[in-house]
């Protein structure tokens, strides 16, 4: 229970695996106190409403497979912290057979397909062309490569970024930073560069000036 609001501050973070090992859940296997008040019936429900999901294995063998089978992990769409419940009664149990290894080619996540050429190449037109465009990109890729890639580009467009306490394009301290950072509400001058934008890049795509305007408000 000290853990849940780690657990819930990992949602809009980190994409994380989260293990427990509660006592047994047969009544006739806990021992005196110590297992009872650590036992809940239920001890996902604790952390069930902000995270991708939750299991509690009853097997070694259905254990293994689960960290393994990509719709329970944290990093495959929709990306967010899982937790898994270890039954203390199943780890301490002795194997009646060896557990054969698991190939973990058979769980790889299928790879995730690219935009068309086409759509890409249209988008790369509106933004060589584009006068005053404006970057608004959410946590769209983790790794250090991306973010280089993002920062490249905007700088190569040269146009005003703009983020809020959840996403950001380049460091606060670059010239092309609009705005304040920190806070859910885009600052003023983050505001009149959407409003004046032609073009506007965000995770999902390209939006048009009249977009930019509802944005604004």
């Amino acid at each position: 229970m000290h853990a849940t609001m780690a657990v819930f501050n990992a949602c809009a973070t980190a994409c994380r695996w989260s293990f427990s090992a509660p006592p047994s859940g047969r009544r006739v296997k806990r021992r005196p106190w110590i297992d009872w008040i650590h036992t809940s019936r239920d001890q996902g429900a604790l952390v069930r409403g902000y995270t991708k999901w939750d299991d509690q294995p009853a097997s070694p063998v259905a254990a293994a497979k689960l960290c393994c089978a990509p719709t329970g992990s944290p990093n495959t769409a929709p990306r967010g912290p899982t937790y898994v419940n270890l039954d203390a009664e199943i780890q301490e149990m002795k194997l009646a057979e060896e557990v054969a290894p698991i190939d973990g080619k058979r769980y790889m996540p299928e790879i995730e397909s690219a935009a068309p050429a086409a759509v890409i190449a249209k988008a790369a037109e509106l933004l060589r062309n584009a006068k005053t465009p404006v970057i608004l990109a959410g946590r769209v890729s983790r790794s250090v490569e991306a973010w280089n890639a993002r920062v490249a580009l905007a700088e190569r467009l040269a146009p005003a970024s703009s983020r809020t306490r959840r996403s950001r394009v380049v460091p606060d301290r670059s010239p092309l930073h609009a705005g304040a950072p920190g806070g859910t509400v885009l600052a003023q001058e983050a505001q009149d560069a959407i409003r004046n934008a032609d073009v506007i890049m965000t995770s999902t795509g390209l939006t048009s000036p009249a977009a930019s305007r509802m944005s604004a408000r």
